[in-house]
């Protein structure tokens, strides 16, 4: 399957709107054309570049623990809010205080109290007009964005250094389409691999609700058989664009009651997004998968045993192609013994972290003086 053509962007001068200085990291806030991107440099020697993609619904902050993680390893991490979510589009004022206290985080877990003030801070305004950005907002708005993110990082990036995707959840269907068509190379970076956290490569209902799932699991399955006509009609009441409820996923979050309470306590953490926008989400998943079989770079996959929020059969799905494509070497997975989605937010991330490192170790030289 051959990949579209993405042309290279020059490269807008970033304006920098902060940096935050939290107890173990400094964050790095810069504004990018209608992007605000996060940098958390590399501790010493650079080793590496990662670009970390969130989830649906999720926002950078949450994973700012991870980058400081990496960051001890030698590697510079970028992220940025993807359409509609965390503090895209609002003045970086209204959103410093939850990003603050997510840099903040140490190795003591972050605690619910800690976002009380930031969630009493505007956050409905924010969130209305969050919403009201998703509801225009669809899945390739997310690679026009990727195109300004690339062009940045690969201006700020030391010379030589491997690049890395990272992907958490929907994060992971955006990470595999932007391998896909080549865009890192499209913008002059070097990709050397991709890692996958809990990645949503197939459509998935709410836990507990078996008609609702084996609906799902039908439209996905017959998409070219007699369910065709079926699947456009329920494809023309998502185009309605209605509202669709999000916080029953909490619970599958994490395994650790602190960090549920924390997902649900975050301002920035959506609580509904539009059908129109998740239906597009599922249109890209079915392409997505359909290129698996040519998965042009080297990939860890990390599952939990259990996932009520993203397919995990969709998910090992994917990776066996890959791995049929690009054999054992080129494609490594890795099951975790945790119901929890997020799984670097769970009881297993310090194994997590470990399983990364040394998955990373044989693809990266010895660190250069940053």
């Amino acid at each position: 399957m051959s990949a579209p053509s993405i042309p290279r962007l020059r490269g807008t001068t970033p304006v920098e709107e902060c940096v935050l200085r939290g107890k173990t990291i400094t964050v790095r806030v810069a504004r990018v054309g209608p992007e605000r991107i996060y940098t958390i440099p590399a501790e010493g020697g650079v080793r590496g570049t990662i670009l970390f993609v969130h989830g649906l619904t999720d926002h950078p902050g949450r994973h700012f623990a991870t980058a400081r993680d990496l960051s001890r390893q030698g590697f510079t991490t970028f992220m940025f809010d993807l359409a509609g979510h965390g503090g895209r589009g609002a003045p970086f004022e209204r959103t410093r205080a939850v990003y603050r206290a997510y840099a903040d985080e140490d190795d003591g877990p972050l605690h619910p109290s800690d976002l009380s003030a930031a969630a009493a801070s505007g956050s409905e305004a924010l969130a209305g007009a969050r919403y009201a950005a998703l509801r225009d907002t669809r899945f390739e708005h997310h690679m026009r964005q990727l195109r300004t993110v690339f062009d940045h990082i690969a201006g700020s990036a030391s010379d030589g250094a491997p690049f890395f995707l990272m992907g958490f959840s929907m994060g992971g269907l955006i990470a595999a389409e932007a391998v896909l068509r080549r865009m890192p190379a499209a913008h002059g970076l070097s990709l050397a691999g991709t890692i996958f956290i809990s990645p949503a490569f197939k459509p998935k209902g709410r836990p507990g609700n078996s008609v609702e799932n084996r609906l799902i699991d039908s439209l996905w399955s017959m998409r070219g058989g007699v369910l065709a006509p079926f699947r456009t009609a329920v494809k023309s009441v998502l185009d309605l664009n209605f509202e669709l409820d999000c916080t029953w996923g909490a619970p599958w979050m994490s395994d650790l009651i602190r960090e549920v309470e924390l997902y649900r306590t975050d301002p920035l953490v959506l609580a509904a997004i539009p059908s129109a926008y998740a239906s597009s989400i599922e249109e890209q998943m079915a392409r997505t998968e359909a290129a698996a079989d040519e998965f042009p770079a080297d990939a860890l996959f990390l599952f939990p045993s259990e996932d009520g929020i993203t397919s995990l059969a969709g998910g090992e799905r994917f990776a066996r192609r890959v791995r049929t494509y690009r054999g054992d070497a080129g494609c490594t997975t890795i099951g975790f013994p945790v119901a929890a989605h997020d799984l670097r937010r769970s009881s297993v991330r310090r194994r997590v972290l470990e399983t990364v490192n040394d998955w990373l170790e044989p693809r990266v030289p010895a660190a250069r003086a940053a």
